[in-house]
């Protein structure tokens, strides 16, 4: 994270499933390991859904840079955060990140959908997924989330749509999948026309359903049902596009709620 002129932040997360995790054990070895020539090492107040957490300001050496380290542990969501900022910064945006970014942290509930948001994008995922992979390019965001109950969601926006529909139509965009897979796509049926309502708005599109396989001879083992859907955004100009897989066809939805809600943070 940062401006024009520099770096300002970095941010990194790991999720660690052992019930026995010791989080006080880890952060006082942490500790230990990036302070051990920092002025102050400071408590700082958890955020909420954080149990333990720790502020260490002004560490690093002269090969790394100056900076300040904060380290937070959710038993919520057995989630491990490390944040860093830069040591070159001004005060006012170091008391911005520690007294207001920081306090404002929360973790969502699997139970519950998660909202995601970033530049200027943002997506609403359904409960139980966690995401596995992402890709983030200008003009082209995808999210890729997983659950081992369900199956695999993609959520994508491409944009402007005016530009993108100029390399390829509307019906090739439904089918272009960004990831590479072992699996090979087979379409059940001709593209459909589809319209969902997105915040008091009626958004056309396509629909497309198929299954992927695994190549011959495993063809038979294991396939997936999929539903790929694609909308023109006008107003936005852009295209929003889904993809589920799992192992049951009736997913109609939940492709079109995950839809619906994409760009909730422009309308909220």
């Amino acid at each position: 994270m940062g401006d024009s002129s520099q770096a300002v932040a970095q941010i990194k997360w790991s999720r660690q499933a052992g019930r026995n995790f010791d989080s006080g054990r880890w952060l006082r070895r942490r500790i230990k390991m990036v302070a051990c020539d920092a002025s102050t090492v400071e408590n700082n107040p958890a955020p909420v859904d954080f149990k333990q957490s720790a502020w260490i300001t002004r560490a690093g050496s002269s090969k790394t840079g100056r900076r300040s380290l904060w380290y937070g542990y959710s038993p919520k969501a057995q989630l491990l955060l490390e944040i860093v900022l830069n040591g070159e910064i001004d005060e006012k945006t170091q008391k911005i990140f520690r007294f207001k970014v920081m306090p404002s942290l929360r973790v969502c509930d699997h139970s519950l959908a998660t909202k995601w948001a970033f530049f200027d994008v943002s997506f609403e995922s359904p409960a139980g997924f966690t995401l596995k992979t992402k890709r983030l390019n200008v003009g082209d965001m995808t999210l890729e989330l997983t659950n081992r109950k369900v199956g695999r969601l993609l959520v994508r926006q491409v944009y402007p749509a005016s530009l993108a529909l100029q390399r390829r139509k509307l019906e090739k965009w439904v089918r272009s999948f960004p990831h590479k897979e072992h699996r090979h796509f087979k379409p059940l049926n001709e593209n459909e026309p589809w319209k969902v309502e997105s915040f008091e708005r009626d958004i056309n599109g396509l629909i497309c359903r198929g299954k992927k396989s695994l190549p011959f001879p495993l063809g038979f083992c294991t396939p997936r049902f999929t539903i790929a859907a694609i909308s023109h955004d006008t107003q936005l100009d852009r295209l929003l596009i889904v993809e589920y897989d799992g192992k049951k066809p009736e997913a109609d939805n939940a492709v079109s709620n995950v839809i619906s809600r994409m760009n909730w943070a422009r309308f909220e």
